[in-house]
């Protein structure tokens, strides 16, 4: 990949790391984190103590930079905190992956060192804007909430999956009058999010429905958080101003809004019945085809949501559409060299058919 990279510069998509947002990346990591954390097999590879460590020093680091999101441009102290942390996420992620493919890269004690470091330095940075009551409100609020408040945008690369689109597209704009739920299912890496995400901007999806929303669900989260996301997503109220109301307005507005309209809800990466049980009493079924649709790693999830539910199932892409993804991600709409196509080939067999290792490959040897 360094060949690569010094031969060809990375198109301005290929720098973007695989998610909508950098503090959806982290989010991401953390659950792969997690996966880790209680995983018999992975201890094998990686000690879980200090899987632990990391974890617990990453989930502090994120709810701190969920403060300071919207400041840190106009911040040193805060820019400069946010583009560490980014550095020893994107790095610790390699690791993780490198050595689950076997191939250990740096050593997992420096990584703990850095980010340790980082959480350091951003306890500094807390102190120093602990005496602003009303962020700090709404900062506790938000330590679990996930950062994709707006709807994710479209800039993803999507290869293999033209047939899935298409006909999870159809299972949203077609059938039953009824409120329906659609479920995509598979492991962590498969490209679920990108998946819902392009259906999302679909034309097809677009000029059928009249509301269209967005909700990341992950591990932690709460009703008020749950109606907040969705609420910040289809209306022009902002986040802040819905953290202040109180449970019942925020079920009460977005009934309202929803009402008579044909909807579209997506809730992303879904790991119990529980979310659901929290939304749907504030989902209106008017009986015009309004949808949800969801994302979980839990392979019989979507028979608690409806016991005749069919899930739709990604499976790992193949050699060939991980080196396709590869090419589109590192040189964009030009050609690749016929130099490099066995370079790529390599590395695209070592990403195990998972879209997600492709982007990691791609961000790690252009930035270093």
């Amino acid at each position: 990949m360094q060949e690569v990279a010094q031969t060809h510069p990375p198109t301005s998509s290929s720098l973007r790391f695989p998610r909508t947002n950098e503090l959806g990346s982290i989010d991401f990591f953390l659950e792969n984190l997690q996966e880790l954390a209680t995983s018999e097999a992975a201890s094998v590879a990686f000690p879980k103590d200090q899987i632990q460590i990391i974890q617990e020093d990453l989930i502090f680091l994120r709810s701190l930079l969920g403060k300071i999101v919207k400041q840190r441009n106009q911040n040193g102290k805060f820019q400069a905190l946010w583009d560490g942390a980014m550095e020893v996420a994107y790095k610790a992620e390699l690791v993780i992956d490198s050595g689950a493919l076997g191939d250990r890269l740096e050593c997992l004690d420096t990584i703990a060192g850095d980010i340790k470091h980082m959480k350091t330095e951003a306890l500094k940075v807390s102190d120093s804007i602990k005496n602003d009551d009303e962020a700090q409100r709404v900062a506790n609020n938000s330590i679990h909430f996930k950062s994709q408040l707006s709807t994710p945008a479209l800039n993803e690369v999507l290869v293999g999956l033209d047939e899935e689109v298409k006909t999870i597209a159809d299972r949203l704009s077609r059938g039953s009058n009824q409120l329906d739920i659609v479920s995509i299912v598979g492991m962590a890496g498969l490209g679920k999010t990108t998946l819902a995400n392009t259906i999302y901007h679909h034309p097809s999806i677009l000029g059928h429905f009249h509301i269209r929303a967005w909700c990341t669900i992950s591990q932690v989260y709460s009703k008020q958080n749950l109606l907040v996301q969705i609420l910040s997503s289809i209306s022009s109220g902002s986040h802040d101003q819905y953290l202040k109301m109180n449970e019942d307005d925020l079920v009460v507005m977005l009934f309202q809004r929803l009402k008579r309209n044909r909807y579209l809800i997506i809730l992303d990466d879904v790991l119990d019945i529980g979310a659901w049980n929290l939304l749907e009493s504030s989902l209106p079924n008017d009986a015009n085809g309004s949808r949800i649709l969801f994302t979980s790693r839990i392979e019989n999830l979507s028979l608690q949501f409806k016991s005749n539910s069919k899930s739709h199932h990604l499976c790992h892409r193949s050699d060939k559409e991980c080196l396709e993804l590869l090419q589109r991600k590192i040189f964009g709409k030009e050609d690749c060299p016929p130099a490099l196509i066995k370079v790529l080939m390599q590395v695209a067999n070592k990403c195990k058919g998972l879209p997600h290792t492709v982007v990691i490959f791609c961000w790690n040897s252009f930035k270093n």
